[in-house]
């Protein structure tokens, strides 16, 4: 008999760090933590799911981020920044 192969690794390794450099975005130019990428729906209330990270700032607050949006001007970083 086999072993069973153990399961292929994360291809997104979380935690990283993300912040949003568009004015008008959440907390904009704040660090903070992607603690996973799940599927949400779309914000302009259409019925499809879209990609999003999952983010954790250093109060607490969260929020998901479309992991697809040119306009956020998203900065990343595998440790924690100051903001």
């Amino acid at each position: 008999m086999s072993a069973v192969p153990p399961p292929p690794p994360d291809p997104a390794p979380v935690p990283f760090f993300i912040r949003c450099t568009h004015p008008a975005g959440f907390r904009s130019g704040q660090w903070a933590r992607v603690t996973g990428i799940g599927l949400f729906p779309n914000a302009k209330g259409r019925a499809e799911l879209r990609p999003c990270y999952l983010v954790e700032f250093v109060d607490g607050a969260g929020d998901y981020w479309p992991v697809y949006d040119d306009d956020a001007g998203y900065q990343f970083s595998k440790k924690a920044m100051a903001a």
